[in-house]
């Protein structure tokens, strides 16, 4: 009589687990970005620092992080031309409900002020309204942009 031993590993989905804290830097992005991104930071941090809190990619998908690797993605659903900038609305994904409990956040971002960088893309800088579970907070920011968006620049900069 023969006798097997079987072992199975089971991955284990860890349960839905509310979000404290703040932004993190983003270290290393978790999808490949190319040209035409937007990349924000607190606006007490000197762009000079090349660091990031807020990165959204040429496709319009934003994403942060809050926990070391661990990521949430927003797609834009909207955006606003305003007389100094552009309001733009954010809509988590469904890839964020298996972590957060069936919610999938948002957040606005509304740019007011949009001048000329050196490199000739644009520096940008606004207010940040993230409505997360567990991570809801108002931040002012300021970043550096490729996106070769004229229509939403200010009339000296068309």
């Amino acid at each position: 009589m023969l006798t097997f031993l079987i072992s199975v590993n089971c991955l284990t989905i860890p349960k839905a687990q509310p979000l404290t804290g703040k932004l993190l830097f983003i270290d290393e992005a978790p999808i490949k970005i190319d040209g035409g991104c937007s990349f924000f930071v607190d606006n007490t941090v000197p762009l000079s620092e090349n660091r990031h809190q807020l990165i959204i990619d040429a496709t319009h998908i934003a994403f942060i992080e809050f926990a070391k690797g661990r990521f949430a993605f927003f797609k834009r659903i909207q955006r606003k031309a305003t007389n100094d900038g552009y309001v733009e609305y954010y809509k988590g994904t469904e890839a964020n409900t298996k972590w957060y409990g069936g919610k999938v956040g948002s957040f606005i971002l509304k740019i007011n002020s949009v001048t000329r960088s050196e490199d000739g893309g644009t520096v940008r800088s606004g207010l940040l309204q993230l409505n997360y579970p567990g991570l809801s907070q108002t931040l002012r920011v300021h970043g550096k942009s490729d996106e070769r968006d004229s229509y939403y620049r200010p009339p000296d900069m068309r």
